[in-house]
């Protein structure tokens, strides 16, 4: 968690939760949460990281992209699966800050966990400084105002 001061550079994000905060532990289905973790149910919060489109409202958020290349897809305690009901697919793989309401806990499809973090988002916008530190060039804030 941050202390609210944004680094130099860095636009302010209300509430910022940083990764680590979500990963810092290791996952074993059916067991209990840390409390510092659990304490996150129900709360505003603000992350940064990469969208991804999933189906309808819904988008996987994480830390970092990833390709068969350069790693492994994320665990399911380093994903977040966000609602968000605005059409946001043009930021695809952009980096973006998010905002919203976070649930935490395992959630169960056909008998397997899908997910452990879950937000409804209440607003999603493109990090420029993150995508000027790196990120493609699709990731432009002109094209995305089109």
């Amino acid at each position: 968690m941050t202390d609210g001061v944004p680094l130099p550079g860095r636009a302010h994000v209300a509430n910022e939760i940083r990764w680590p905060a979500l990963r810092s532990f290791t996952y074993e289905e059916n067991a209990a949460l840390p409390a510092d973790v659990e304490a996150l149910d129900g709360r505003e919060i603000g992350m940064r990281g990469f969208w991804l489109y999933l189906e309808d409202d819904e988008y996987l958020f994480v830390e970092r992209l990833w390709d068969a290349r350069s790693g492994q897809p994320p665990e399911v305690n380093e994903a977040i699966v966000v609602r968000f009901a605005e059409d946001r697919r043009p930021l695809q793989g952009c980096p973006v800050i998010v905002q919203g309401r976070l649930s935490v806990g395992e959630e169960r499809e056909d008998g397997y966990v899908v997910s452990l973090y879950r937000m409804q988002a209440s607003s999603v916008r493109l990090d420029a400084a993150r995508r000027a530190g790196g990120a493609g060039t699709n990731c432009d804030p002109a094209a995305r105002a089109r």
